[in-house]
């Protein structure tokens, strides 16, 4: 019976090789297939992820731009503010009620009547509450 058992175990060592060697073969099989979809999807996120970055400069430059516009009509409006002759003493009785000037005040600096100078006095004390 051992004769017989030592017959065997040569084949059984190649059958159990086989399937040991089988196994590793497709083990690598799986392993390959996977490391070629994660790299797929590498590349995809490497896609998405530059499209961003271009959309990010993009978004960039464009509120550059509206800074930069801004900039240009807050200056433009105060440039018109100062030609306009009409708004000097205005923008002065402006100033003057900003720093607490009365009514009364206002009309003998600025020249205005009693109601533009109540008005703004007016407006000054709500902006100061609110």
């Amino acid at each position: 019976m051992s004769d017989s058992l030592l017959s065997v175990l040569p084949s059984l060592a190649l059958v159990l090789g086989a399937i040991a060697v089988s196994s590793c073969v497709w083990v690598m099989i799986w392993v390959r297939r996977a490391l070629r979809a994660a790299q797929k999807e590498i590349e995809g996120l490497q896609r998405e992820l530059r499209a961003f970055e271009l959309a990010a400069v993009g978004v960039g430059d464009q509120v550059g731009k509206l800074a930069q516009r801004q900039r240009q009509l807050a200056a433009h409006q105060e440039q018109q503010t100062y030609q306009d002759p009409n708004s000097q003493p205005y923008q002065h009785a402006i100033r003057l009620a900003h720093r607490g000037a009365s009514t009364e005040e206002l009309m003998q600096v600025c020249g205005l009547n009693r109601g533009e100078a109540e008005l703004l006095s007016l407006v000054h004390h709500l902006k100061k509450a609110g």
